[in-house]
């Protein structure tokens, strides 16, 4: 919040936005654009994705593991998570990628068009 109140920078992101009243959401109602944005593109936001080298990639062995513990971390969590909230998996998803990399190319930040095919391997679309 330093940078903030010292005018580095212009907005940060936290939640909850702090109690002072010199701070203020960007958005005015974060969760009501959350939800509109999820139905008008029939797709959540993805916030955190985790990226392997494609020789890992290829593996399935590998692959296979890393997939279970991420699913196990997940289970332990309990009551505190939401799975509908954490989406796990290839398939899970595809509608959520496939909005991701129309957002990034309609904001031209992407340097040749990308596909789904671009960003898998067979053994990750082959875990869920």
């Amino acid at each position: 919040m330093t940078i903030l109140r010292d005018g580095i920078a212009d907005a940060v992101i936290v939640d909850p936005v702090p109690a002072d009243r010199r701070f203020v959401p960007v958005v005015p109602d974060p969760e009501a654009a959350f939800r509109a944005w999820g139905e008008t593109h029939g797709a959540r936001t993805l916030n955190h994705v985790i990226v392997v080298r494609e020789s890992l990639a290829e593996s399935e062995e590998i692959m296979g593991e890393l997939y279970r513990l991420f699913r196990v971390s997940r289970e332990l969590g309990g009551s505190a998570v939401d799975p509908a909230s954490v989406p796990l998996g290839f398939e899970t998803n595809r509608r959520n990628l496939e909005a991701a990399i129309a957002a990034a190319d309609a904001q031209h930040l992407l340097v040749r068009p990308l596909t789904l095919d671009d960003l898998v391997t067979d053994v990750l679309a082959s875990l869920g």
